[in-house]
């Protein structure tokens, strides 16, 4: 029986259900029909249906959770699937402690039969909320997508009454978005933090929040309860975050006035599908708001930009980006302000009612443009405690800025600011209003930088314009006064013009170029001192006050002197009297003097002025020094007419530009030289004298002279074979030192170098009759020195020896003329033979032993033995080697050492000789080796040693020199080759 009745029981159940899962029209609906058929089947202790792709609680009976539930008999917890189309689609959950298995078979009955009319149910919505879903992306504003949000929750429970409130941009505030009361939507001036109301729970736990006691949640939560009694009475409150991208950006709440209509647990969850629905449709709307604005921004920049690059006037420029700014930021009130030299903050421009009734005047007390961090550079806004218009508890309002100041920031200062303030939907300022009002801020620092620059630029550009126009002033007195100058050197060139009509001439073009009222010029040099010319009110000017003025002036040394015209004798109080000395290149030849009116001469008159007096002075001492040239021109010219000595002065070019007519006769050229190239005159030269010795070689030196060689001097020697004529000549730099034009001298040596060869001539002739009766002589003196049959006393002997002495040195230099007589003519034979050069030295240092010892001197030797082979004449080269050493000897001072060295070079062997006397200047150094020279401190001979040991070096191939200077010694060096 017992049985009986459980079935019947069952049975009864399942068709109640079925009744009632027929008669919902929503899964929720359904949902609660199945947990009254569990809870009327086996009385659980709690009981919940969750869908089956998630936590989602259809509907819960009891205390039961629905996080990590299990199936656990033992424990009295089910978990039973609810199956449909093979899939399960959602899940009972049953928690019951005295549960038994055929309640569990129950249970799985109630399952089976619920399923597949829940799955209806449950698709049915899925597909109402993809409706939902589209409709609310094609929604083209949040204004339509919240009518028709609100419009879908009605059919879930009451929804005339709610709205939509989103997190601003710092994540700090919220606001309402959409308001509706009593299905008419309204507007809602009201921003809160999230410590105020519900909908801050709801957004920051990211849960749905419903409640019939909206006050006492609000105290449960820790939150102050938004003052809405105004516009509708709160009592119950429903409310799901709105979530996009993963983040939590809003709610959506619905609110009851009374308590009849309340929400329940079973709204929550279908009310929070159509929130997420709605919710990224939502946030594009709002994404694309905010790209609007951007754009918006964007345009208003680029305007300004250009604004800031097209115009040059600062205010249309400001004005331009107050006027955007007032736009962009939604304000009644857009201030400028400049700061002035003290650095306070002055209104300068205003777009609202409030700042143009504050332009000129300084930033009032309390204003956040006195803030320190604004003059710190940083922009300020000003927080008032609103709460839609009512005053609440500090501790409890939301803080909204009112105001916002961004300082103008130069490069080293604060420049002023922009202000904005009285916002016409009353929202707070935003961070992006902050960046924004910066970047018009940084424009209008770049309009300020760039009008102030300009304003320079333009009062540099009219300083400019007036200093040119200056600087062409003076130009055109100075174009005046260089014709002036011009003029005076006309007349300066005039070659009968004289130092009073110089001077004359300077005070007239001056008085007249500068319109002075007259004056005169004082001449103070020479037999012409006094005036030398007046004129118009200078006429009555005194020489001798006028001198009186002069010295005073000279005295205190000024290149220009104003004076009172009183000075000068004129009693007229508008005149001035300038005084401008006339300063030659060592003193001051005359003083100018000028009657001006009382304003002067400007100062680039004063300047030419001083210019024309020096101008003067210098041209009259040119005077002077033109005739002086003239004269010497003339002097020049007649002295190198007479000159017997051709002269040719050539240019760098070797071109003739001055020839004397001795030189054209020498070289037989009829026609003008002047102008000619040398090589012409020379080509000219050769076609009618014939051969030339010599020429070639005084060409070479001429041309080295031209360009620059070494030597300044060169000299030489021309035979002409057509007339047996001998010439000299003598090139020498015009400029020592500087290569350029050359000096050429040509004289005709024919007659004296006849003269010297008859002279030679007749030497040679008595040199030869001279030779034999010496030789006569010497052997009779010498048999008379050892006739030992004679009586001689001693002075007898003295002068035989004496006279000895002398024949031997008679004998000597005979033989030495003769010697370099057959030399200079090539008929002395060298009788060459091998000679040992350490024995011909140490033979040559015996026979200059005696006369060694006599000065006390010491003759070193530094002989280098093993020397090559060398073929010499061994007489003649004895004699070169004893002259060197005896000059030497005597031109050394006593008690000093005399060194001769022998050694080899290459291929040449050398005999040097060196002393420590008196030494050879440079100049002398060719000189010495010519034949009958001395130089310096005569000490005997006859100057043919060193002339006769050049020939007999040169004829062996060799070469001899000296190396000395003067005061430092000598040194003479002999080379032969091997």
């Amino acid at each position: 029986m017992s049985r009986l009745h459980t079935a019947l029981r069952r049975r009864n159940i399942l068709t109640a259900l079925g009744t009632a899962l027929r008669l919902a029209v929503h899964a929720t609906g359904a949902a609660e029909a199945i947990l009254a058929a569990v809870a009327t089947s086996i009385r659980p202790d709690g009981a919940a249906i969750i869908t089956g792709d998630g936590p989602r609680v259809l509907a819960r009976h009891g205390a039961i959770a629905v996080d990590g539930a299990v199936d656990d008999a033992p424990t009295g917890r089910w978990r039973i699937a609810l199956q449909s189309r093979g899939r399960t689609i959602a899940w009972l959950l049953v928690a019951c402690t005295d549960g038994r298995s055929r309640q569990r078979r129950i249970l799985e009955a109630i399952a089976a039969q619920a399923a597949a009319p829940l799955d209806a149910l449950l698709l049915a919505e899925w597909c109402d909320l993809a409706a939902l879903t589209t409709a609310f992306i094609q929604a083209g504003s949040v204004d339509e997508l919240s009518a028709r949000l609100f419009a879908a929750l009605s059919g879930i429970c009451d929804a005339r009454n709610g709205y939509l409130a989103v997190l601003d941009e710092s994540g700090q505030l919220m606001a309402p978005l959409a308001l509706q009361i009593d299905g008419v939507p309204l507007t809602l001036d009201l921003y809160w933090t999230l410590h105020a109301g519900l909908s801050s729970v709801v957004v920051r736990g990211g849960v749905p929040v419903v409640t019939d006691d909206y006050a006492a949640t609000c105290r449960a939560h820790g939150v102050t309860a938004l003052p809405l009694g105004s516009i509708i009475a709160v009592q119950g409150w429903l409310g799901v975050p709105l979530r996009a991208r993963g983040q939590v950006f809003g709610a959506l709440v619905l609110l009851s006035p009374a308590p009849h209509a309340l929400f329940d647990a079973s709204h929550v969850d279908r009310v929070a599908a159509v929130a997420d629905g709605a919710a990224g449709a939502l946030d594009s709307l709002l994404q694309q708001r905010r790209i609007e604005r951007l754009g918006r921004e964007m345009a208003a920049v680029h305007q300004i930009g250009r604004a800031v690059t097209s115009s040059l006037e600062r205010g249309q420029v400001t004005r331009v980006m107050l006027e955007l700014a007032t736009e962009l930021l939604n304000v009644d009130e857009c201030s400028l302000l400049l700061a002035d030299h003290t650095g306070a903050m002055i209104y300068h421009e205003a777009t609202g009612a409030l700042g143009r009734r504050l332009l000129g005047r300084a930033v009032p007390n309390g204003s956040i443009l006195r803030s320190p961090a604004l003059h710190a550079g940083q922009s300020v806004g000003l927080t008032r405690l609103r709460f839609d218009g009512w005053p609440q508890p500090a501790a409890r309002i939301t803080a909204v800025q009112g105001a916002l100041a961004t300082p103008l920031r130069g490069i080293d200062a604060i420049l002023g600011a922009i202000e904005v303030g009285m916002r016409r939907d009353g929202a707070p300022f935003s961070h992006a209003d902050r960046r924004l009002l910066e970047v018009i801020a940084d424009y209008a620092v770049i309009a300020l930088e760039n009008a102030q620059r300009f304003a320079q630029v333009d009062r540099a550009l009219a300083r400019r314009v007036q200093d040119l126009a200056q600087t062409n002033d003076r130009l055109r007195t100075t174009v005046r006064g260089l014709t002036g100058l011009n003029a005076l050197n006309v007349t300066a060139r005039a070659p009968s013009a004289t130092a009073g009509d110089i001077l004359r001439a300077m005070l007239e073009t001056f008085t007249e170029l500068s319109g002075c009222l007259g004056g005169g010029v004082l001449r103070l040099d020479g037999e012409s001192a006094g005036m030398v010319a007046r004129m118009g009110r200078g006429s009555v000017l005194d020489a001798g006050v006028c001198a009186g003025i002069a010295a005073a002036c000279l005295m205190r040394g000024s290149p220009i002197e104003t004076l009172d015209a009183s000075a000068a004798g004129l009693n007229d109080a508008g005149l001035r009297l300038l005084v401008v000395p006339c300063r030659g290149r060592d003193s001051v030849l005359a003083v100018l003097l000028l009657i001006v009116q009382a304003s002067g001469l400007d100062a680039t008159w004063r300047e030419l002025a001083v210019l024309f007096a020096t101008s003067a002075a210098t041209l009259t001492e040119s005077a002077g020094l033109v005739q002086q040239l003239r004269l010497t021109s003339e002097r020049t010219t007649s002295i190198l007419a007479t000159m017997a000595e051709g002269v040719l002065l050539l240019d760098s070019q070797l071109a003739v530009v001055l020839a004397n007519p001795a030189l054209t006769r020498l070289v037989r050229y009829d026609a003008t030289l002047d102008g000619q190239p040398l090589a012409a005159l020379v080509t000219h030269w050769r076609g009618h004298a014939g051969m030339i010795a010599g020429l070639d070689g005084m060409l070479a030196d001429v041309q080295r002279l031209v360009g620059g060689a070494g030597l300044d001097v060169a000299a030489g020697e021309l035979d002409l074979s057509d007339a047996r004529r001998h010439l000299v000549w003598e090139a020498t730099r015009i400029v020592p030192g500087v290569p350029g034009s050359v000096l050429l001298l040509l004289r005709d040596v024919s007659e004296a170098h006849d003269a010297a060869r008859l002279r030679d001539d007749l030497t040679h002739l008595l040199l030869h009759d001279l030779r034999n009766p010496l030789a006569n002589v010497m052997l009779a003196l010498r048999l008379l020195s050892h006739d030992d049959d004679m009586q001689r006393d001693h002075d007898q002997v003295r002068l035989l020896n004496i006279a000895r002495d002398s024949a031997e040195q008679l004998l000597q230099m005979t033989n030495t003329l003769l010697d370099i007589s057959r030399l200079e003519e090539g008929q002395l034979p060298l009788r060459r033979q091998v000679v040992d050069l350490v024995a011909l030295v140490q033979q040559a240092v015996e026979r200059v032993a005696p006369l060694a010892a006599d000065r006390q001197i010491r003759v070193d030797r530094d002989l280098m033995p093993n020397l090559p082979i060398v073929r010499l004449d061994r007489d003649l080269m004895l004699r070169v080697v004893q002259n060197l050493l005896i000059n030497a000897l005597k031109y050394s001072p006593r008690r000093t050492v005399v060194r001769v060295e022998l050694g080899v070079d290459a291929a040449t062997v050398r005999i040097a000789v060196h002393d420590q006397g008196i030494g050879i200047a440079a100049q002398y150094h060719d000189a010495i080796f010519r034949k009958y020279t001395q130089v310096g401190e005569h000490r005997g001979g006859s100057g043919l040693g060193l002339y006769l040991s050049k020939l007999v070096v040169e004829a062996h191939g060799g070469t001899i020199g000296v190396i000395s200077a003067a005061g430092r010694g000598s040194s003479f060096v002999v080379t032969l080759p091997c």
